[in-house]
Protein backbone atom coordinates (compact mmCIF):
# COMPACT_ATOMS: atom_id res chain seq x y z
CA UNK A 1 0.00 0.00 0.00
CA UNK A 2 1.28 3.52 -0.78
CA UNK A 3 -0.06 4.88 2.53
CA UNK A 4 0.70 3.90 6.10
CA UNK A 5 -1.50 1.19 7.61
CA UNK A 6 -1.20 0.34 11.29
CA UNK A 7 -3.03 -2.18 13.50
CA UNK A 8 -2.97 -1.31 17.21
CA UNK A 9 -4.39 -3.01 20.26
CA UNK A 10 -6.57 -1.54 23.00
CA UNK A 11 -3.64 0.14 24.77
CA UNK A 12 -2.61 1.62 21.39
CA UNK A 13 0.62 -0.36 21.09
CA UNK A 14 1.71 -1.11 17.53
CA UNK A 15 0.76 -4.64 16.51
CA UNK A 16 1.34 -4.50 12.77
CA UNK A 17 2.79 -1.42 10.98
CA UNK A 18 3.10 -1.80 7.21
CA UNK A 19 6.21 -0.96 5.15
CA UNK A 20 4.90 2.45 4.05
CA UNK A 21 4.35 3.50 7.66
CA UNK A 22 7.84 2.34 8.62
CA UNK A 23 9.32 4.43 5.79
CA UNK A 24 7.15 7.39 6.79
CA UNK A 25 8.35 7.56 10.40
CA UNK A 26 11.83 6.08 9.96
CA UNK A 27 11.39 3.27 12.50
CA UNK A 28 11.40 -0.46 11.81
CA UNK A 29 8.46 -2.66 12.74
CA UNK A 30 10.48 -4.10 15.64
CA UNK A 31 11.24 -0.63 16.98
CA UNK A 32 7.64 0.51 16.64
CA UNK A 33 6.32 -2.51 18.52
CA UNK A 34 8.48 -1.48 21.49
CA UNK A 35 7.42 2.17 21.41
CA UNK A 36 4.72 4.17 23.14
CA UNK A 37 2.56 5.77 20.43
CA UNK A 38 2.87 9.12 22.25
CA UNK A 39 6.59 9.19 21.42
CA UNK A 40 5.63 9.61 17.76
CA UNK A 41 2.89 12.17 18.31
CA UNK A 42 3.48 15.89 18.77
CA UNK A 43 2.70 16.82 22.41
CA UNK A 44 0.03 19.32 21.35
CA UNK A 45 -1.88 16.57 19.51
CA UNK A 46 -1.83 13.85 22.18
CA UNK A 47 -4.96 14.93 24.09
CA UNK A 48 -7.17 15.11 20.99
CA UNK A 49 -5.74 11.88 19.61
CA UNK A 50 -6.41 10.11 22.93
CA UNK A 51 -9.98 11.42 23.01
CA UNK A 52 -10.68 10.11 19.51
CA UNK A 53 -8.98 6.75 20.02
CA UNK A 54 -10.78 6.16 23.35
CA UNK A 55 -14.12 7.12 21.84
CA UNK A 56 -13.53 4.74 18.95
CA UNK A 57 -12.73 1.76 21.17
CA UNK A 58 -15.65 2.60 23.51
CA UNK A 59 -18.03 2.48 20.55
CA UNK A 60 -18.96 6.18 20.68
CA UNK A 61 -18.39 6.40 16.93
CA UNK A 62 -17.42 4.06 14.10
CA UNK A 63 -14.39 5.94 12.82
CA UNK A 64 -12.50 9.18 13.04
CA UNK A 65 -10.61 11.43 10.61
CA UNK A 66 -7.89 13.50 12.26
CA UNK A 67 -4.89 15.62 11.26
CA UNK A 68 -1.90 15.50 13.57
CA UNK A 69 1.86 15.83 13.67
CA UNK A 70 4.40 13.01 13.86
CA UNK A 71 7.92 13.33 15.28
CA UNK A 72 10.20 11.17 13.11
CA UNK A 73 13.25 9.15 14.03
CA UNK A 74 15.49 11.65 12.20
CA UNK A 75 14.16 14.51 14.35
CA UNK A 76 11.96 16.05 11.67
CA UNK A 77 8.23 16.64 11.95
CA UNK A 78 5.51 15.83 9.41
CA UNK A 79 1.77 16.38 9.20
CA UNK A 80 -0.40 13.31 8.65
CA UNK A 81 -4.05 12.57 8.12
CA UNK A 82 -5.09 9.48 10.04
CA UNK A 83 -8.39 7.68 9.55
CA UNK A 84 -9.11 5.19 12.31
CA UNK A 85 -11.72 2.46 12.63
CA UNK A 86 -12.27 -0.40 15.07
CA UNK A 87 -11.54 -3.94 13.87
CA UNK A 88 -12.88 -5.72 16.96
CA UNK A 89 -13.10 -5.20 20.72
CA UNK A 90 -9.32 -5.34 21.07
CA UNK A 91 -7.93 -3.80 17.90
CA UNK A 92 -8.22 -0.77 15.66
CA UNK A 93 -6.71 0.00 12.29
CA UNK A 94 -5.46 3.38 11.05
CA UNK A 95 -4.84 4.57 7.50
CA UNK A 96 -2.15 7.26 7.62
CA UNK A 97 -1.25 9.67 4.83
CA UNK A 98 1.62 12.17 4.82
CA UNK A 99 0.01 15.58 4.11
CA UNK A 100 3.04 17.74 4.91
CA UNK A 101 3.23 19.18 1.39
CA UNK A 102 -0.46 20.13 1.51
CA UNK A 103 -0.02 21.78 4.91
CA UNK A 104 2.98 23.75 3.69
CA UNK A 105 0.98 24.89 0.66
CA UNK A 106 -1.89 25.95 2.94
CA UNK A 107 0.52 27.92 5.14
CA UNK A 108 2.09 29.62 2.12
CA UNK A 109 -1.37 30.45 0.75
CA UNK A 110 -2.42 31.87 4.11
CA UNK A 111 0.74 33.97 4.31
CA UNK A 112 0.13 35.24 0.77
CA UNK A 113 -3.49 36.07 1.62
CA UNK A 114 -2.37 37.97 4.71
CA UNK A 115 0.20 39.96 2.71
CA UNK A 116 -2.38 40.70 0.02
CA UNK A 117 -4.89 41.74 2.67
CA UNK A 118 -2.36 44.10 4.23
CA UNK A 119 -1.57 45.54 0.79
CA UNK A 120 -5.23 46.18 0.02
CA UNK A 121 -5.91 47.62 3.47
CA UNK A 122 -3.05 50.11 3.20
CA UNK A 123 -3.31 50.96 -0.50
CA UNK A 124 -3.70 54.73 -1.04
CA UNK A 125 -6.19 54.17 -3.89
CA UNK A 126 -9.59 52.54 -3.89
CA UNK A 127 -9.74 48.90 -4.95
CA UNK A 128 -12.90 46.90 -5.52
CA UNK A 129 -13.89 43.49 -6.82
CA UNK A 130 -17.21 43.29 -8.63
CA UNK A 131 -19.23 40.85 -10.69
CA UNK A 132 -20.05 41.53 -14.33
CA UNK A 133 -23.31 43.20 -13.36
CA UNK A 134 -21.25 45.80 -11.52
CA UNK A 135 -22.20 44.62 -8.03
CA UNK A 136 -19.45 45.18 -5.47
CA UNK A 137 -18.20 42.01 -3.79
CA UNK A 138 -15.11 43.26 -1.97
CA UNK A 139 -13.92 46.82 -1.29
CA UNK A 140 -10.83 48.14 0.47
CA UNK A 141 -10.77 50.93 3.11
CA UNK A 142 -9.59 53.56 0.63
CA UNK A 143 -12.61 52.93 -1.61
CA UNK A 144 -14.88 53.26 1.39
CA UNK A 145 -13.29 56.62 2.24
CA UNK A 146 -13.61 57.81 -1.36
CA UNK A 147 -17.32 57.00 -1.56
CA UNK A 148 -18.28 57.61 2.08
CA UNK A 149 -20.03 54.24 2.31
CA UNK A 150 -19.09 51.32 4.55
CA UNK A 151 -18.08 47.94 3.13
CA UNK A 152 -21.45 46.50 4.14
CA UNK A 153 -23.35 49.28 2.36
CA UNK A 154 -21.25 49.03 -0.79
CA UNK A 155 -21.78 45.27 -1.06
CA UNK A 156 -25.46 45.98 -1.66
CA UNK A 157 -24.67 48.48 -4.44
CA UNK A 158 -23.42 48.56 -8.04
CA UNK A 159 -21.25 50.89 -10.12
CA UNK A 160 -24.41 52.58 -11.33
CA UNK A 161 -25.58 53.48 -7.82
CA UNK A 162 -22.43 55.58 -7.40
CA UNK A 163 -22.11 56.99 -10.91
CA UNK A 164 -23.69 60.27 -11.97
CA UNK A 165 -26.59 59.56 -14.37
CA UNK A 166 -24.85 61.47 -17.17
CA UNK A 167 -21.91 59.08 -17.00
CA UNK A 168 -23.87 55.83 -16.70
CA UNK A 169 -24.28 55.29 -20.44
CA UNK A 170 -20.52 55.28 -21.01
CA UNK A 171 -20.03 53.02 -17.99
CA UNK A 172 -22.68 50.64 -19.33
CA UNK A 173 -20.98 50.41 -22.75
CA UNK A 174 -17.62 49.65 -21.19
CA UNK A 175 -19.10 46.91 -18.99
CA UNK A 176 -20.93 45.47 -21.99
CA UNK A 177 -17.62 45.24 -23.86
CA UNK A 178 -16.18 43.44 -20.82
CA UNK A 179 -18.98 40.87 -20.75
CA UNK A 180 -18.77 40.24 -24.49
CA UNK A 181 -15.00 39.74 -24.38
CA UNK A 182 -14.23 42.74 -26.56
CA UNK A 183 -12.01 44.25 -23.91
CA UNK A 184 -9.94 42.98 -20.98
CA UNK A 185 -9.41 46.36 -19.36
CA UNK A 186 -10.53 49.97 -19.47
CA UNK A 187 -9.68 53.40 -18.10
CA UNK A 188 -12.14 56.22 -17.67
CA UNK A 189 -12.83 59.40 -15.76
CA UNK A 190 -16.30 59.86 -14.36
CA UNK A 191 -18.24 61.34 -11.47
CA UNK A 192 -19.24 59.59 -8.27
CA UNK A 193 -22.03 60.73 -5.96
CA UNK A 194 -20.78 60.19 -2.42
CA UNK A 195 -22.99 59.14 0.47
CA UNK A 196 -23.17 62.76 1.70
CA UNK A 197 -24.52 63.86 -1.69
CA UNK A 198 -21.38 65.60 -2.90
CA UNK A 199 -19.94 64.85 -6.34
CA UNK A 200 -16.33 63.91 -6.92
CA UNK A 201 -14.32 63.08 -10.03
CA UNK A 202 -12.60 59.69 -10.10
CA UNK A 203 -10.28 57.91 -12.46
CA UNK A 204 -11.13 54.21 -12.75
CA UNK A 205 -8.86 51.55 -14.22
CA UNK A 206 -10.67 48.23 -14.56
CA UNK A 207 -9.43 44.79 -15.53
CA UNK A 208 -10.80 41.26 -15.79
CA UNK A 209 -9.99 38.91 -12.93
CA UNK A 210 -11.74 35.91 -14.51
CA UNK A 211 -14.83 35.23 -16.62
CA UNK A 212 -17.17 36.46 -13.88
CA UNK A 213 -15.27 39.15 -11.97
CA UNK A 214 -13.58 42.49 -12.53
CA UNK A 215 -11.26 44.54 -10.39
CA UNK A 216 -11.24 48.33 -10.34
CA UNK A 217 -8.56 50.76 -9.15
CA UNK A 218 -10.22 54.06 -8.22
CA UNK A 219 -8.42 57.37 -7.65
CA UNK A 220 -10.05 60.63 -6.50
CA UNK A 221 -8.97 63.26 -9.07
CA UNK A 222 -11.38 66.01 -7.99
CA UNK A 223 -8.58 68.42 -7.07
CA UNK A 224 -6.88 67.99 -10.44
CA UNK A 225 -10.20 68.45 -12.25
Amino acid sequence: APVGIVVRNRDYSFVEPNAAFQRMVGYSAEELKQMDWKALTHPDDIARNTELADGLMQGKFKNYDFEKRYLLKNGKMIWVRTIGTRLDDEHKISIIEDITACKQAEQQLQATAERLGALLDHAPVGIHLADHDGRFLEVNPAFQRITGYSAEELKGMTYYDLTRPEDCADNHERMKAFREGKSDHYETEKRYIRKDGTTIWVRVAGTKVDTKHTMGIVEDISERK
